[in-house]
């Protein structure tokens, strides 16, 4: 091993794309963590990464749990309390080993063993491996990512859960096109899951689909990304089925606009329209933000 870092206190952990791990930034509190964290070199460009976590601060803040333990919302009754509580304290253990020393090509294995003690429906144990490969020529760039993973999650006695994501793009001066099938796959009643992941990143803004159902999720996306500084416009398209019989969950269109006239100034204008199958009401969310960059 080389050179070595270590952080221990709250903190930002940020792991790859932040789909199982990372700080949900989009929302006004970001996710942190208490824990120790370290950070070993390996080779020249590669590494090993070790994390005890022993609190969640999540994005709902600190004045959730008061509400949330108030008698008369039935806390203890109520499984949605929890999942709205501000705090959730852990036992948890992440390692992560990233292999990087050849151009173009990554790869990254991972052991996640998250114990809720607030929530134990979110405990579980994964295992995953990454493989991600970024190549330019001339003015074009191709960008591959495999990723597969295995979850058992402890309450449910729900074992060998699959994971499965196939993600392309191709970027052509400013213009970038992307596709990206995810499979959050479920059995017996139970699905994978990604509790201190970034939800609202992947399976749509409008929110609808962020908590696994049951039922589990196949999620074929479209995507396409224009950047011209300082403006920034990116536009998805989300067909969602469940994983165990196939069956259509919904459609989504996601459409952004970002204006960043400084570094230290970001104006963003989020539009979501989800519309769910059969004869339930369509959902539309509007987030409009501003950002001061230090």
């Amino acid at each position: 091993l080389g050179e070595a870092r270590i952080h221990l206190g709250r903190q930002r952990i940020n792991f790859d794309n932040q789909r199982f791990i990372g700080g949900n930034g989009f929302w006004q509190n970001e996710q942190t963590f208490d824990a120790l964290l370290g950070k070993f070199k390996l080779a020249s460009n590669s590494n090993v990464t070790y994390s005890y976590i022993a609190n969640a601060n999540r994005i709902f803040g600190e004045r959730a749990d008061k509400w949330n333990t108030r008698p008369e919302h039935n806390y203890d009754q109520n499984w949605q309390a929890g999942a709205f509580l501000g705090d959730h304290k852990q036992r948890t253990h992440l390692a992560r080993i990233e292999w990087n020393e050849w151009d173009y090509s990554r790869f990254v294995g991972y052991g996640y063993r998250i114990n809720n003690r607030d929530m134990s429906s979110l405990s579980n144990n994964t295992f995953g491996l990454s493989y991600t490969l970024n190549y330019k020529l001339d003015s074009i760039k191709y960008r591959v990512q495999l990723e597969a993973a295995q979850q058992d999650r402890f309450e449910l006695a729900a074992n060998n859960l699959p994971y499965y994501l196939l993600d392309l793009g191709i970027g052509i001066n400013t213009w970038e096109f992307s596709s990206r099938y995810e499979i959050l796959g479920a059995t017996g009643g139970a699905a994978f899951i990604t509790p201190l992941g970034s939800l609202h990143n992947f399976e749509g803004w409008a929110d609808e689909i962020g908590n696994t159902p049951n039922t589990g999720v196949r999620d074929f996306s479209l995507g396409i990304l224009w950047r011209a500084s300082p403006l920034r416009v990116q536009g998805s398209y989300h067909f969602f089925k469940n994983d165990t019989a196939g069956e259509n969950i919904g459609r989504e269109f996601d459409l952004d606009f970002m204006y960043k006239p400084a570094r230290k100034h970001s104006i963003s204008l989020r539009l979501a329209h989800f519309e769910p199958q059969g004869d339930a009401r369509s959902v539309r969310k509007v987030y409009l933000d501003y950002a001061f960059n230090l």
